[in-house]
């Protein structure tokens, strides 16, 4: 990503296999993690559900990276498909992690 001219706006977002403030997510300068961007506070765990021998632990991130004078801003971020379905399965063994970006004019 630093390669690209400008270094334009990216989102990067996916399970990480590391909390947020993990070392290995230094590879990513700069970036933005939703729930800290937007002041929502984060969620204790993405795993779907949290059993026997696992710990509870935010694996998936949503950042923006890139040059943040371009005005881009978290304004919200979520947990989603965090329940089971009619069948009592989860859609996946992570919740998926949303946000939403709002255009800043500069000042």
């Amino acid at each position: 990503l630093d390669t690209l001219p400008g270094r334009p706006p990216a989102l990067v977002g996916g399970d990480f296999n590391a909390p947020a403030d993990d070392p290995a997510l230094d590879a990513l300068p700069g970036r933005r993690e939703a729930f800290a961007g937007s002041g929502t506070p984060p969620p204790a765990s993405t795993l779907n559900p949290v059993g026997p021998g696992l710990r509870a632990v935010a694996l998936d991130h949503l950042f923006l990276y890139g040059d943040d004078s371009r005005g881009l801003a978290w304004v919200a971020a979520e947990r989603a498909l965090e329940r089971p379905g009619a069948g009592g399965l989860f859609p996946s063994d992570h919740a998926a992690v949303f946000g939403v970006l709002e255009r800043r004019d500069s000042e």
